[in-house]
């Protein structure tokens, strides 16, 4: 008995892309948060009953067309009921023609799915894009909005995008894409650091340059103390019989 594939997440993103909207836009008309329409469109989360309903109505197709259907990429919505496991071409190798799209981290994460893409590297991979004349039109956390102005531009995209993301597993310093995401990390793990010795002396009541440690057998950080004595009496107090005491 053959069975319904849900293709809703992919669906979405299709149709958000044929009407040209950002996820900040579509999340203003429905209305959520853009986060909750990138957590839809990744499959992370679903909306409620009357939120599918209203997105029936806006992109004029039915319940079952949006949460079963198979949506073409193409211009003019061709929507097929899918009834088996067939599994669509990534979302990127398959833009061939000019207009909006949205690449979010999934995409690029298919697309390459070698390396991990966090935050810094889809910041870098925008901004090498803008730099290769390719027009930019939003950024946010998990992607980017892009428009092409002609198939040409389209096609070659994937190869584009393709040889700038190779780059950071090549180390290549000089590329816009390695060094921009680079200098974004680096700022990220600063602000990493702080927030983690802001909650540490939440927790301790003091810095954690100015308290001793302890470490386990196996180098492994039990707690912390204001003096010696307190990490000893913590080891004492978890059975710990092999242990080291240190300081910052």
């Amino acid at each position: 008995m053959n069975r319904k594939i849900v293709k809703f997440s992919d669906n979405i993103k299709i149709l958000r892309n044929k009407t040209g909207l950002s996820q900040e836009q579509m999340a203003e008309i429905f209305p959520v948060s853009r986060q909750t329409v990138s957590a839809w469109e990744k499959n992370i989360s679903s909306p409620d009953i009357a939120t599918i309903a209203k997105m029936s109505e806006v992109f004029n197709v039915t319940t079952d067309e949006l949460i079963f259907g198979k949506l073409s990429k193409e211009k003019g919505v061709v929507v097929e009921i899918i009834n088996d496991e067939e599994n669509e071409k990534d979302f990127i190798r398959t833009i061939e023609k000019k207009g909006f799209y949205d690449i979010i981290e999934e995409d690029l994460q298919t697309f390459f799915p070698i390396i991990p893409l966090r935050f810094s590297r889809i910041m870098g991979i925008a901004m090498e894009l803008k730099e290769n004349g390719y027009q930019i039109v939003s950024v946010y956390s998990n992607g980017f909005s892009i428009y092409f102005p002609t198939d040409e531009s389209a096609i070659k995209f994937s190869s584009v995008l393709y040889d700038i993301i190779d780059s950071f597993i090549h180390y290549e310093k000089e590329r816009t894409a390695f060094s921009y995401s680079e200098a974004i990390q680096e700022r990220i793990d600063q602000v990493e650091i702080s927030i983690i010795k802001e909650t540490h002396k939440a927790i301790f009541g003091a810095d954690i340059d100015d308290m001793f440690y302890w470490v386990d057998e196996y180098d492994t950080i039990r707690g912390y103390g204001k003096t010696k004595e307190d990490c000893t009496q913590q080891a004492n107090e978890q059975n710990c019989k092999e242990y080291t005491i240190l300081h910052e």
